[in-house]
């Protein structure tokens, strides 16, 4: 650490510098810490003190802050083991009976029943999309 003092001898003429290095050194025990982990330290000037003594020498007390941030990088096993297995549902379906409500669309009924449009169409010999509400329909609903 360095410091730069600018004085004057007698309070009135002749400034004068003189830059003093003050070795410094400190260890800060964190356990719990590896020794990979990202760590970051971050410092703050809490108090600064300068008293001239009358032998002339400059007493020094400054306290500092330490903070320190870390974080561990883990590894997580989220998934340990994928196996493909066949389809077991083929073609296995049921049928419902479902009346039309307001704003219903073949499309909004055939992804709520797992259907297809054209599937609900044949089921119900229907010759277009048009549909009306209290209209009831079969609707093969798909389990596979």
């Amino acid at each position: 650490m360095s410091l730069l003092f600018i004085c004057s001898s007698d309070g009135m003429t002749g400034i004068q510098t003189k830059k003093i290095d003050i070795p410094f050194e400190n260890r800060i025990n964190c356990n719990g810490i590896i020794s990979k982990a990202n760590v970051n330290v971050k410092t703050d000037l809490i108090l600064e003190d300068f008293n001239i003594m009358p032998s002339g020498e400059v007493n020094i007390r400054l306290d500092i802050g330490f903070f320190i941030i870390t974080c561990n990088d883990i590894d997580l096993k989220l998934i340990s083991n994928i196996e493909e297995m066949e389809n077991q549902y083929e073609d296995d379906y049921n049928m419902v009976i479902y009346q039309v409500i307001p704003n219903d669309s073949l499309w909004k009924i055939a992804k709520k029943f797992n259907s297809t449009v054209q599937s609900i169409k044949e089921t119900n010999d229907l010759k277009s999309d048009r549909i009306m509400p209290g209209q009831q329909l079969f609707i093969e609903k798909y389990m596979g």
